[in-house]
């Protein structure tokens, strides 16, 4: 291991089985900050065929979100499977002179038998957050007139209210 408790030096690392728990800070892979909370952690096997090596594992962590209908602020836990294989970076020639493959994203190059786990852990995480987050499934939102927050209380405003500028096309409908 080097001095990164992330980046293995391949000639450290046993043929077949390498397994190892981890655990840093999110600042460690360049995870923005705020975004997770608390510590990421995690269970891998390096299993290291020749000069080839298999990344094998999971991550787990805490994702600090907000609500994309209330602006609730939410945690939510989240594990993610990892699988990668790390392969010399010389290969990389000769990848370029074929087409690619469905393996092709399962590879990551390494050099200067350096492998870093780093890169693959904050994709993982970066992919896990959702686009749009909701604090629960059926999440009402909040009332586009008075603004209160409809998952905690009940809005009384006026339901049968609709924006004037629709006046001109409800008198089209009346005239059928």
């Amino acid at each position: 291991m080097t001095n990164n408790a992330l980046k293995w030096n391949i000639d450290s690392l046993k043929q077949d089985d390498n397994f190892f728990r981890l655990s840093f800070a999110p600042e460690k892979i360049g995870v923005q900050n705020g975004l997770i909370e608390g510590e990421i952690r995690g269970k891998i096997n390096l299993k290291k065929q020749g000069r080839k090596v298999e990344l094998i594992g999971t991550i787990s962590f805490t994702v600090m979100l907000e609500c994309a209908r209330c602006f609730k602020k939410f945690s939510a836990d989240k594990s993610k499977k990892v699988r990668l294989f790390f392969i010399e970076g010389e290969m990389q020639k000769e990848k370029d002179m074929r087409k690619l493959s469905s393996m092709d994203d399962l590879m990551e190059y390494y050099e200067n038998d350096i492998i870093d786990v780093g890169p693959v852990f904050h994709d993982s995480i970066c992919l896990s957050v959702p686009m749009k987050p909701l604090c629960k499934d059926d999440c009402k939102g909040l009332c586009p007139i008075c603004g209160i927050n409809l998952n905690e209380e009940y809005c009384s405003c006026g339901e049968e209210k609709s924006d004037p500028r629709w006046a001109p096309l409800k008198k089209l409908l009346k005239k059928e």
